[in-house]
């Protein structure tokens, strides 16, 4: 007669899984099944999702049954959130709430530098001349410093671990920041956030020439609609004189592509912290040019807080809260609302208007990245990388 099989209950520390079964639902986790993370350039932030390098101590059993994932890993987002039943509809929610905020940039530079019914520019935040130019070093330190501070509280000071990398990441955050700031204040902000939404094109462009990874069509595509837009942008500058101020908002975009291609090689690290050291790192970069300008009043410090506090570093926390239900495709398109809302806000503030060109060139980058972020077919690895 043939023994009854005994049905195993599960160890502590193991989990019952409908992709894993037999001795493998039993064995333990280990580098090479565990869920690799994943770096993705979203609207005005960089995140990392994956799996923790250790225990999370919140996760329940119910919450990973089928997911072929054994506990204790439990896949950890952004600063420390772990998955939770959240709806899809409140994580939009957070996401477009994420996309409204980052578009506020244009608004807060162009009422610290030009003259609106706001009246919080006068007297005027001292720049920095470089080459005839005025660099706003203030705001770019001051939006850094206080983003970095708000998000401290969200990072776990256990998980804090140091690569060489990280320093050049800074560095490059830092030139990323503060070339961003500039293209708002120097020229249109219409300019400066599409140009700076070019940065997915281009990581693309590295994955392929120099990383080697494969391509594919929807990314190929989504490059030269990206870079037509970007030429046609470039043309309206060049009738209106404003080269320069284009050049910046490319170096903008270029170095935000270098940013994420640091975390990619950093994924293994927590983005929470990675995040906070960026900001922070960026403002210390900054301290030797802002100790030679005159402070500003205490009306421009608090509006200085909430760029940094509301603008910046709220929309992190937000967009970390929708990720957990939402894809990362998804996402991608949901905050293309940024660059649209970010030239609204600052015409209603400063009632700037764009070179025509800038609409066309705009238009025609919104739907590459629109082509390359619609919820469709699993994206390849070189479409994970930006978002």
């Amino acid at each position: 007669m043939a023994r009854r099989a005994r049905a195993v209950k599960p160890r502590a520390g193991f989990i019952k899984s409908s992709s894993r079964t037999g001795e493998q639902a039993r064995a333990p986790m280990n580098c090479s099944t565990r869920p690799k993370r994943r770096t993705m350039q979203i609207g005005g932030g960089v995140f990392t999702i994956g799996c923790d390098d250790r225990p999370s101590p919140g996760m329940r059993y119910s919450e990973f049954q089928g997911f072929g994932v054994p506990h204790p890993w439990a896949c950890k987002f952004p600063f420390g959130t772990t998955m939770s039943a959240t709806t899809a509809t409140h994580g939009r929610v957070c996401i477009l709430a994420a996309a409204i905020l980052w578009s506020l940039s244009g608004a807060f530079t162009k009422a610290l530098t030009t003259e609106t019914f706001l009246g919080v520019h006068a007297p005027f935040l001292e720049p920095l001349v470089l080459g005839g130019k005025n660099v706003p070093v203030q705001i770019a330190f001051y939006r850094a410093i206080f983003a970095g501070l708000v998000l401290v509280p969200t990072i776990r000071f256990g998980e804090l671990r140091f690569r060489p990398l990280m320093i050049v990441m800074a560095l490059v955050f830092a030139v990323m920041n503060a070339t961003f700031i500039s293209a708002h204040a120097l020229g249109t902000a219409a300019n400066a956030i599409l140009l700076q939404y070019s940065a997915p094109l281009w990581l693309y462009l590295v994955s392929i020439c120099w990383l080697g990874e494969p391509s594919d069509r929807r990314g190929t595509i989504s490059l030269f609609l990206g870079l037509a837009g970007v030429a046609i942008i470039i043309g309206g500058g060049w009738d209106a004189g404003e080269l320069f101020v284009i050049g910046i908002g490319l170096l903008s975009g270029f170095t935000y592509a270098g940013v994420v291609l640091c975390l990619r090689w950093l994924r293994d690290l927590p983005s929470g912290w990675l995040t906070v050291w960026n900001h922070l790192l960026a403002a210390a970069a900054l301290i030797p040019f802002v100790l030679m300008l005159h402070p500003p009043t205490w009306t421009q410090f608090v509006v200085l807080f909430l760029f940094g506090a509301i603008q910046m570093g709220l929309p992190y926390f937000l967009m970390a809260r929708g990720l957990r239900s939402v894809s990362a495709q998804e996402t991608g398109t949901l905050t293309l609302l940024e660059p649209i809302l970010n030239p609204l806000w600052t015409y209603l503030v400063a009632r700037e208007l764009p070179h025509s060109l800038t609409y066309v060139g705009g238009a025609v980058i919104l739907i590459a990245l629109a082509y390359r972020y619609w919820p469709g077919k699993p994206q390849s690895a070189t479409d994970q990388a930006p978002g």
